[in-house]
């Protein structure tokens, strides 16, 4: 999944383009006893239950840095950091380029978006 290393995690972070929308303070600021905390949040189930039941937190009992909820939570750099995933990209997953084509970035003619996407 991922380390508890600060250093790598202060890493990726320096890595995240400055004056982007996203600002990369937001992903640097999570406190590294939460992100230990985040292991067992995510491998036991505890983040795919919640996200099911509309709970959307990032770890448990904290919300986004960035306050963000649903499809936007789950596309943002963040989210892609700390899960190791990126949820609209194809692969051995369901994409969720149908359910999210905002936040997947969805174009006219895109694999596994809608339609209507232009």
């Amino acid at each position: 999944l991922f380390g508890s290393s600060r250093g790598y995690f202060d890493s990726l972070c320096k890595l995240l383009p400055e004056g982007s929308n996203e600002s990369s303070e937001s992903a640097c600021e999570i406190n590294v006893t939460k992100l230990d905390g985040a292991v067992e949040y995510i491998s036991s189930g505890a983040s795919t239950h919640n996200f099911a039941q509309g709970i959307w937190d990032f770890f448990p009992q904290t919300v986004h840095p960035r306050g963000l909820t649903g499809c936007r939570l789950m596309g943002s750099f963040e989210f892609k950091l700390v899960y190791s995933i990126d949820v609209c990209e194809l692969g051995s997953w369901t994409t969720l380029r149908n359910v999210c084509p905002y936040s997947c970035f969805c174009s006219a003619g895109m694999a596994e978006c809608p339609l209507d996407c232009s």
